[in-house]
């Protein structure tokens, strides 16, 4: 009996675990990465000829998502979009809002997740445009009004890649990659 709630109590740590590394996302050919503000733990994305929170187009992001619009059904060169959301308007969001007024491109942006400094995912985008900016906030009284910005990137090519990690977040084998064309 004590040998199944060892193995039950193990397969919920694994299963947590997995659960995190789904939610996190990151980017990098040597898959060993520094979080801005010296966390462990994070999800940055990098954009190419944008100033970025740090001065070198890094942007700290609390949530993402990828979608095809149309899903795979969409008509071949419809793009791809990559939604992320920051925590926080600072000096940068006009930056931002300008690049989306626009339509701005850039080469390359880079979506990456941080797990104890191994970069378990990433997204590699190709030939991105800026689409859109929104702003929402809310009063979480009484705390301080708290307020966000979604950017949404649509592109031309992505490479995905995984790597799968050992439960103390090193690198546990090769990772493993997916490149789509749209």
């Amino acid at each position: 009996m004590m040998r199944n709630v060892m193995r039950n109590v193990m397969g919920r740590k694994m299963f947590a675990l997995a659960c995190l590394l789904g939610a996190l996302l990151c980017s990098s050919s040597a898959f060993a990465q520094t979080c801005m503000f010296g966390a462990d733990n994070c999800i940055n994305i990098h954009i190419d000829d944008i100033a970025g929170e740090d001065g070198n187009g890094n942007y700290d992001v609390a949530t993402y998502n990828w979608s095809r619009p149309g899903g795979a059904s969409a008509p071949l060169g419809a793009a791809s979009q990559l939604n992320f959301t920051r925590s926080r308007l600072d000096s940068t969001t006009v930056q931002l809002m300008h690049a989306a007024a626009n339509h701005r491109t850039a080469a390359t942006a880079d979506l990456t997740v941080v797990l104890q400094g191994t970069v378990t995912v990433s997204y590699h985008m190709v030939d991105v445009q800026f689409e859109s900016v929104q702003h929402s906030g809310q009063v979480l009284s009484p705390n301080p009004p708290v307020a966000s910005e979604s950017v949404i990137l649509g592109f031309k090519k992505l490479v995905y890649t995984f790597q799968p990690v050992s439960p103390t977040g090193q690198p546990a084998g090769p990772p493993v990659t997916f490149t789509w064309n749209f």
